[in-house]
């Protein structure tokens, strides 16, 4: 896995990274990982492949602190675009070209997946805090026409979002313990077939 490019979020990366083995790695995984999931550059990967591959038997707990500072970083955003969408996260999403990707979000909140949309969210290649921001619009939008929020809610958003965090960082800790490095091509292969469809 290639994480400097040579650009300042490379060198960032790699000064991360390079944390893996500082006896402050996992409260710095756990920071990194809470604002992975509001809104930071650096994802949570440039720790946990070195920690979950230098300490094999930890993999399980390394799985556990990002599964829930992400639920916890999804919390935040949630909350931000139930409270906020309109005007201030919109204008991120408008100034990102990101109205597409909210678009379909939307379609699998409104019809396809429904409540289950943070879980199976997880799995899908599409940037998780489109969903956590698009479920929190949704619900405030449900909430203003019909005075609830319905399924959209906090509670069946909490629920969904834990579960999706849980099992999604169980397998990808697991599989870098197994695979290694090949885990990222083996998970880029799955998301390229999966944008095919």
């Amino acid at each position: 896995m290639t994480i400097n490019d040579g650009s300042i979020l490379g060198k960032l990366k790699v000064k991360i990274s390079n944390m893996a083995k500082s006896r402050y790695a996992t409260m710095l995984l756990a920071f990194v990982t809470f604002f992975d999931s509001i809104l930071f550059p650096v994802t949570p990967i440039v720790l946990l492949l070195p920690m979950c591959m230098a300490y094999k038997t930890r993999w399980l707990y390394y799985a556990m602190v990002v599964a829930v500072s992400s639920f916890f970083g999804s919390l935040v955003t949630y909350t931000c675009a139930y409270h906020f969408f309109d005007p201030y996260i919109l204008k991120i999403i408008i100034s990102l070209n990101l109205e597409d990707e909210v678009n379909i979000v939307s379609s699998y909140l409104s019809g396809t997946w429904g409540y289950l949309t943070p879980l199976i969210g997880s799995f899908i290649p599409i940037n998780y805090n489109l969903i956590t921001s698009t479920c929190g619009m949704m619900a405030a939008s449900a909430e203003r026409v019909t005075g609830s929020s319905g399924y959209l809610g906090l509670v069946p958003f909490m629920i969904f979002c834990l579960l999706g965090r849980i099992l999604r960082f169980i397998l990808e800790c697991y599989l870098i313990v197994k695979i290694g490095e090949g885990t990222f091509s083996v998970l880029g292969n799955l998301k390229a077939k999966l944008l095919k469809q």
